[in-house]
């Protein structure tokens, strides 16, 4: 199968997305991820 541009876009959106969460996540509420990797281990 071939991978076209719009696939390679798609992904690149999505990925931009994804870090842009969590990016805002690490900024505003450092102290519920800090929880949440207690809680995981």
């Amino acid at each position: 199968m071939e991978i076209g541009l719009i696939e390679i876009l798609i992904a690149a959106i999505v990925l931009f997305v994804v870090l842009g969460v969590l990016y805002a996540l690490f900024q505003r509420e450092g102290e519920s991820l800090e929880l949440l990797l207690e809680l995981a281990d």
